[in-house]
């Protein structure tokens, strides 16, 4: 599996936020994604069913303007999520599932204090699987040929963080 690296030169989506390839750092066993001025995102196109298993390593806390997206994508109404963030709201639970559009499925939230989470994506036909630190949940599947992309990027408020996926493995 080879990561390709987002870049873009105008404000795009989600946000908007520009997505810099200078923030992103990729070796043979973990990538890096930081966030400065600019936002930062990596992707595996075509995505097949079967386990996606990694090591993510990131403040407990992200900045309150800071999200950490980890989501299967097809198009903006056919996403499923797993997010780590606080939206602008310093108490705000700071990890949500989500399934899109939002307006029909509201995001299940949770608190995450953990700063190394072990997090699996069991991508089936008839369902999808997100797992974090043992928390799971599962919705039905309506996606035919998505991405997987995990991002960092600005939502309203600046901030200033980096995360790390490590150990990753697809069974």
């Amino acid at each position: 599996m080879k990561w390709k690296i987002r870049n873009t030169v105008k404000p795009e989506g989600p946000g908007p936020n520009i997505f810099s390839s200078d923030n992103v750092k990729i070796d043979d066993d973990e990538a890096i994604l930081s966030i400065n001025e600019s936002s930062s995102e990596i992707y595996l196109e075509n995505v097949k069913y079967g386990k996606y298993k990694f090591t993510l390593e990131a403040p407990i806390f992200l900045p309150v303007g800071v999200i950490l997206g980890i989501f299967l994508y097809e198009d903006d109404e056919h996403e499923y999520d797993i997010e780590f963030g606080r939206w602008n709201k310093f108490f705000n639970k700071n990890m949500q599932f989500v399934k899109q559009p939002v307006s029909k499925f509201p995001p299940r939230r949770y608190w995450n204090l953990c700063n190394l989470c072990k997090i699996e994506i069991d991508y089936q036909k008839d369902y999808i699987r997100f797992t974090v630190n043992g928390i799971i949940e599962e919705f039905d599947n309506n996606l035919t040929k998505p991405s997987l992309h995990i991002n960092l990027w600005k939502y309203g408020v600046r901030g200033y963080a980096s995360v790390k996926i490590k150990d990753f493995i697809y069974e």
